[in-house]
């Protein structure tokens, strides 16, 4: 599987059932160092040139969990494109946000107001080109801040393990009740007047 920063990763399964990856270095990338860290069951690839930018909170670190994006199904056995989530920085240019998020899928680019973002697809063979215009010279920007917040935007799946609980229909549906017959008013005043939501966590 490919990483945000164009970087090939295997994971493999040693006989004790410890997870161990290893790294080929992107075009251009030879002799960064590669941090990987096996922690309750997730091994993390972390680049050298990555490193501070997590640590500031601008990138998610889920980027460099390849045992997360495994099981999302982000490896190049699954798909050809990373989906990610891109917030311009204040010290960012729009020209420079324009540039990132040429290198997506073009049919891919979404604009996402409510957290003031973009949603894209980047396809693994340009991974290496997107990260370059993201970091250039090697992370050395002369302040995180600088740099856009970027994150996976990753598959999610709706869940009823505990809310259904919450409300005792578990007890409801052994009685018998399927709700046949029931209806079910959705009142709606038209307003909307949420404030603004912020972005989800990295």
């Amino acid at each position: 599987m490919r990483l945000t920063t164009g970087d090939r990763v295997a994971l493999t399964r040693g006989p004790d059932g410890r997870q161990a990856a290893s790294v080929t270095p992107g075009p251009g990338r030879k002799g960064l160092l590669f941090r990987t860290l096996e922690q309750d069951g997730h091994v993390t690839a972390l680049p050298s040139d990555a490193d501070a930018l997590v640590a500031a909170g601008r990138l998610g670190r889920v980027l460099f969990d390849v045992t997360a994006l495994l099981a999302q199904r982000y490896d190049t056995a699954h798909t050809d494109a990373l989906p990610l989530i891109v917030e311009r920085a204040d010290g960012m240019t729009a020209s420079s946000l324009d540039e990132l998020t040429g290198l997506a899928e073009k049919s891919s680019v979404r604009r996402l107001d409510s957290i003031d973002a973009h949603a894209m697809r980047v396809d693994n063979g340009d991974l290496g080109r997107f990260w370059r215009t993201l970091v250039p010279a090697h992370g050395q920007r002369t302040k995180a801040a600088d740099a856009p917040r970027v994150w996976l935007d990753g598959r999610v799946s709706a869940s009823l393990d505990r809310s259904t609980a919450q409300i005792g229909t578990p007890d409801v549906w052994s009685a018998g009740y399927r709700g046949d017959g029931v209806k079910v008013a959705v009142p709606d005043t038209g307003a909307d007047q949420h404030p603004r939501p912020r972005a989800p966590p990295m």
